[in-house]
Protein backbone atom coordinates (compact mmCIF):
# COMPACT_ATOMS: atom_id res chain seq x y z
CA UNK A 1 0.00 0.00 0.00
CA UNK A 2 1.70 3.38 -0.98
CA UNK A 3 1.66 6.16 0.28
CA UNK A 4 -1.28 9.35 -0.39
CA UNK A 5 -4.72 8.60 -0.83
CA UNK A 6 -5.54 5.01 -2.16
CA UNK A 7 -8.84 2.86 -2.98
CA UNK A 8 -9.24 -1.29 -2.57
CA UNK A 9 -11.77 -2.94 -4.46
CA UNK A 10 -13.95 -6.07 -2.54
CA UNK A 11 -16.53 -7.58 -3.88
CA UNK A 12 -19.58 -5.02 -4.90
CA UNK A 13 -17.74 -1.96 -3.34
CA UNK A 14 -14.99 0.21 -3.61
CA UNK A 15 -13.06 1.34 0.01
CA UNK A 16 -11.10 4.68 0.42
CA UNK A 17 -8.24 4.02 2.26
CA UNK A 18 -6.74 7.12 2.33
CA UNK A 19 -6.51 7.71 6.38
CA UNK A 20 -5.28 4.30 6.63
CA UNK A 21 -2.04 3.56 7.96
CA UNK A 22 0.67 2.77 4.62
CA UNK A 23 2.58 0.45 6.82
CA UNK A 24 0.84 -2.98 8.09
CA UNK A 25 3.67 -5.08 10.45
CA UNK A 26 3.16 -8.86 9.02
CA UNK A 27 0.72 -8.33 6.63
CA UNK A 28 0.22 -8.08 3.28
CA UNK A 29 -2.09 -4.98 2.04
CA UNK A 30 -4.00 -7.32 -0.38
CA UNK A 31 -4.90 -9.55 2.88
CA UNK A 32 -8.97 -9.15 3.26
CA UNK A 33 -8.24 -9.35 7.12
CA UNK A 34 -5.75 -6.54 6.72
CA UNK A 35 -7.46 -4.24 4.82
CA UNK A 36 -10.67 -4.81 6.97
CA UNK A 37 -8.27 -3.97 10.06
CA UNK A 38 -7.51 -1.15 7.92
CA UNK A 39 -10.47 0.07 7.88
CA UNK A 40 -12.29 -0.08 10.99
CA UNK A 41 -8.66 1.49 12.58
CA UNK A 42 -9.76 4.83 10.65
CA UNK A 43 -6.04 5.49 11.13
CA UNK A 44 -3.92 8.20 9.06
CA UNK A 45 -1.49 7.65 6.61
CA UNK A 46 1.84 7.70 7.62
CA UNK A 47 2.39 10.91 4.98
CA UNK A 48 0.82 12.95 7.99
CA UNK A 49 3.20 11.11 10.76
CA UNK A 50 5.82 13.13 12.76
CA UNK A 51 9.09 13.37 10.67
CA UNK A 52 11.38 12.87 13.44
CA UNK A 53 11.28 11.68 16.84
CA UNK A 54 11.22 14.86 18.09
CA UNK A 55 8.62 16.09 16.67
CA UNK A 56 6.83 13.17 17.76
CA UNK A 57 7.43 13.52 21.82
CA UNK A 58 6.43 17.09 20.85
CA UNK A 59 3.31 15.65 19.07
CA UNK A 60 2.31 13.27 22.27
CA UNK A 61 2.87 15.83 24.62
CA UNK A 62 0.99 18.26 23.00
CA UNK A 63 -1.73 16.12 22.66
CA UNK A 64 -2.03 15.15 26.45
CA UNK A 65 -1.87 18.93 26.89
CA UNK A 66 -4.85 18.98 25.19
CA UNK A 67 -6.67 16.25 26.44
CA UNK A 68 -7.12 15.38 23.31
CA UNK A 69 -7.07 11.64 23.32
CA UNK A 70 -8.22 10.81 19.24
CA UNK A 71 -5.26 12.94 18.44
CA UNK A 72 -3.24 11.07 20.87
CA UNK A 73 -4.20 7.71 20.13
CA UNK A 74 -3.17 8.87 16.40
CA UNK A 75 0.57 9.26 17.69
CA UNK A 76 0.61 5.69 18.63
CA UNK A 77 2.22 2.76 16.65
CA UNK A 78 0.41 0.67 14.08
CA UNK A 79 1.13 -2.65 16.36
CA UNK A 80 -0.42 -0.39 19.21
CA UNK A 81 -3.59 0.37 17.40
CA UNK A 82 -3.95 -3.06 16.02
CA UNK A 83 -3.95 -4.12 19.54
CA UNK A 84 -6.45 -1.69 20.36
CA UNK A 85 -9.35 -2.88 17.49
CA UNK A 86 -8.63 -7.03 18.71
CA UNK A 87 -9.30 -5.93 22.53
CA UNK A 88 -12.58 -4.05 21.52
CA UNK A 89 -13.41 -6.58 19.62
CA UNK A 90 -12.73 -9.43 21.50
CA UNK A 91 -13.98 -7.61 24.30
CA UNK A 92 -17.47 -7.16 22.53
CA UNK A 93 -17.97 -10.75 22.04
CA UNK A 94 -16.90 -12.01 25.42
CA UNK A 95 -20.09 -10.00 26.48
CA UNK A 96 -22.04 -11.00 24.37
CA UNK A 97 -21.53 -14.72 24.73
CA UNK A 98 -21.83 -14.06 28.66
CA UNK A 99 -25.10 -12.04 28.43
CA UNK A 100 -26.57 -14.64 25.82
CA UNK A 101 -25.16 -17.78 27.68
CA UNK A 102 -24.31 -17.09 31.20
CA UNK A 103 -26.65 -18.05 34.34
CA UNK A 104 -28.17 -14.31 35.68
CA UNK A 105 -25.94 -14.81 39.12
CA UNK A 106 -22.44 -15.19 36.95
CA UNK A 107 -23.08 -12.56 34.52
CA UNK A 108 -21.79 -9.75 36.79
CA UNK A 109 -18.21 -10.76 37.85
CA UNK A 110 -17.78 -12.23 34.06
CA UNK A 111 -18.73 -9.15 32.50
CA UNK A 112 -15.84 -7.39 34.50
CA UNK A 113 -13.69 -8.83 31.85
CA UNK A 114 -15.20 -6.56 29.19
CA UNK A 115 -16.16 -3.84 30.92
CA UNK A 116 -13.22 -1.81 29.32
CA UNK A 117 -14.86 -2.53 25.25
CA UNK A 118 -18.92 -2.26 27.16
CA UNK A 119 -19.95 0.69 26.49
CA UNK A 120 -17.13 1.56 24.00
CA UNK A 121 -18.55 2.23 20.51
CA UNK A 122 -15.19 1.88 19.13
CA UNK A 123 -11.48 1.20 19.41
CA UNK A 124 -10.78 4.91 20.14
CA UNK A 125 -13.39 5.08 23.23
CA UNK A 126 -11.72 2.14 24.76
CA UNK A 127 -8.40 3.80 24.21
CA UNK A 128 -9.87 7.13 25.81
CA UNK A 129 -11.40 5.08 28.74
CA UNK A 130 -8.08 3.05 29.44
CA UNK A 131 -5.92 5.99 28.65
CA UNK A 132 -7.73 8.14 31.52
CA UNK A 133 -7.29 4.79 34.04
CA UNK A 134 -3.66 4.69 33.63
CA UNK A 135 -2.92 8.24 33.75
CA UNK A 136 -1.98 8.37 30.22
CA UNK A 137 -3.00 11.82 29.86
CA UNK A 138 -1.37 13.30 33.34
CA UNK A 139 2.10 11.67 32.77
CA UNK A 140 2.69 12.18 29.08
CA UNK A 141 1.30 16.01 29.36
CA UNK A 142 4.67 16.30 31.38
CA UNK A 143 7.04 15.48 28.39
CA UNK A 144 8.80 18.54 27.30
CA UNK A 145 8.23 20.12 23.72
CA UNK A 146 11.88 19.47 23.38
CA UNK A 147 14.30 17.12 23.91
CA UNK A 148 17.32 15.05 22.77
CA UNK A 149 16.90 10.72 21.71
CA UNK A 150 19.08 7.85 21.73
CA UNK A 151 18.71 6.62 18.36
CA UNK A 152 19.41 2.98 18.10
CA UNK A 153 18.16 1.76 14.38
CA UNK A 154 14.59 2.45 14.27
CA UNK A 155 13.89 3.30 17.81
CA UNK A 156 14.63 6.47 19.55
CA UNK A 157 14.20 6.39 23.73
CA UNK A 158 13.75 9.87 25.31
CA UNK A 159 14.31 10.15 29.48
CA UNK A 160 12.04 12.44 30.32
CA UNK A 161 9.34 12.94 32.93
CA UNK A 162 10.82 10.50 35.32
CA UNK A 163 10.49 7.34 32.76
CA UNK A 164 11.52 6.36 29.31
CA UNK A 165 9.47 7.43 26.20
CA UNK A 166 10.43 4.93 22.77
CA UNK A 167 9.56 5.65 19.63
CA UNK A 168 9.33 3.53 16.85
CA UNK A 169 10.22 4.42 13.09
CA UNK A 170 7.58 3.71 10.51
CA UNK A 171 8.53 4.63 6.69
CA UNK A 172 8.99 7.97 6.92
CA UNK A 173 7.22 8.81 10.27
CA UNK A 174 8.32 8.52 13.83
CA UNK A 175 5.21 7.09 16.34
CA UNK A 176 5.36 6.02 20.06
CA UNK A 177 5.26 2.57 20.63
CA UNK A 178 6.03 2.99 24.37
CA UNK A 179 2.78 1.05 25.08
CA UNK A 180 2.95 -1.56 22.46
CA UNK A 181 4.21 -4.16 25.20
CA UNK A 182 0.93 -3.73 27.80
CA UNK A 183 -1.33 -3.76 24.85
CA UNK A 184 0.22 -6.56 23.69
CA UNK A 185 -0.38 -8.04 27.06
CA UNK A 186 -4.26 -6.88 27.08
CA UNK A 187 -4.69 -8.31 23.78
CA UNK A 188 -3.47 -11.47 24.52
CA UNK A 189 -5.50 -11.78 27.33
CA UNK A 190 -8.84 -10.71 25.71
CA UNK A 191 -8.18 -13.31 23.63
CA UNK A 192 -7.54 -16.05 26.42
CA UNK A 193 -10.39 -14.79 28.01
CA UNK A 194 -12.96 -15.02 25.25
CA UNK A 195 -11.29 -19.07 24.89
CA UNK A 196 -12.45 -19.78 28.55
CA UNK A 197 -16.60 -17.84 27.67
CA UNK A 198 -16.76 -20.22 25.23
CA UNK A 199 -15.50 -23.37 26.30
CA UNK A 200 -18.23 -22.27 29.43
CA UNK A 201 -20.94 -21.29 26.65
CA UNK A 202 -20.49 -24.88 25.46
CA UNK A 203 -20.49 -26.38 29.00
CA UNK A 204 -23.89 -24.34 29.97
CA UNK A 205 -25.57 -26.05 26.64
CA UNK A 206 -24.75 -29.18 27.35
CA UNK A 207 -26.21 -29.16 30.36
Amino acid sequence: MAGGRASRKLPGRSIDLGDAPCYVPGMRAPHRLALLLVVLAGCRSQAQAPRTPEAALRELGDAARASDLARLQRVLDTESRWSLITIHKDQLKLCGLVRAHYPKERQRLELSRCRLADGARDPEALFATWARERGLVVAFAKLPAEGKATVVGERATFSAAGGEHTFCREGDGWLYCGLRAELEQLKLKAARDVATVQENVEAYRGR
